[in-house]
């Protein structure tokens, strides 16, 4: 799973830069009224800080998708944390992390047995260090839209509800003299994090790509279960 999500992260950035050429930038459209760029809500540390910090107290569960240029879905993904408990489901593997007094337990879900089933401990000297190392994989796909932020031409197009969710809109535009990438991004309101990602672009010769991310629910407080470990 950690490996779908570093491809999808390579997709993202690959899809946008790779048309741009040497970088020179020929117009950018749609510019924000500053011309330097819209600036999000919160920072990328922010927005991680904001979402940890719901998960250590009424807890969540996100469910997205994520899918390539032929509209072939090649990530359907949960992440959830209630209960010093943090959970991830790819559709195929199902492990959960637990922090205890003493460290931290990992478990991998046995579908035939069908409950959770401890693999591995770790010693409270290693647990932050290793606790921290997952959460960080867990959550990056959240933070793409950051890497515009306050670029020149991001800027904001409205709000809207997305997923349940208060969010924003907002919009990237861009031409260079090797072809052209349009990007829509969708920010949540209270948390910071990315709902939604979408790039698509072509060149002047005639190659075309996209790559979308989407937030399908988000879930909190009551309506979150966390797996029995």
């Amino acid at each position: 799973m950690k490996t779908q999500i570093k491809s999808l992260l390579v997709l993202s950035v690959l899809s946008i830069f790779s048309l741009a050429g040497c970088g020179v930038i020929e117009n950018i459209v749609n510019p924000g009224d500053d011309e330097t760029g819209e600036n999000l809500p919160y920072t990328q540390e922010q927005a991680k800080n904001k979402l940890l910090q719901l998960g250590e107290t009424s807890g969540f569960e996100i469910t997205y998708q994520a899918y390539d240029d032929d509209d072939e879905e090649i990530v359907n993904y949960t992440f959830g944390m209630k209960d010093n408990i943090a959970w991830q489901d790819d559709g195929a593997d199902i492990e959960a992390i637990k922090r205890t007094d003493s460290g931290l337990d990992i478990f991998e879900y046995d579908s035939e047995t069908q409950s959770y089933v401890q693999t591995y401990t770790y010693s409270e000297s290693d647990a932050v260090e290793v606790y921290n190392s997952y959460v960080t994989s867990y959550t990056a796909v959240f933070f793409m839209a950051n890497a515009y932020d306050g670029m020149e031409g991001y800027h904001k197009v409205k709000d809207l509800t997305f997923a349940g969710r208060s969010a924003t809109e907002y919009r990237y535009d861009l031409t260079v003299y090797a072809g052209e990438v349009h990007l829509t991004t969708v920010i949540d309101k209270e948390i910071g994090i990315t709902l939604f990602w979408d790039a698509n672009g072509k060149t002047y010769e005639g190659e075309s790509g996209s790559a979308t991310f989407k937030v399908s629910s988000f879930k909190t407080g009551s309506q979150v279960n966390a797996p029995a470990v």
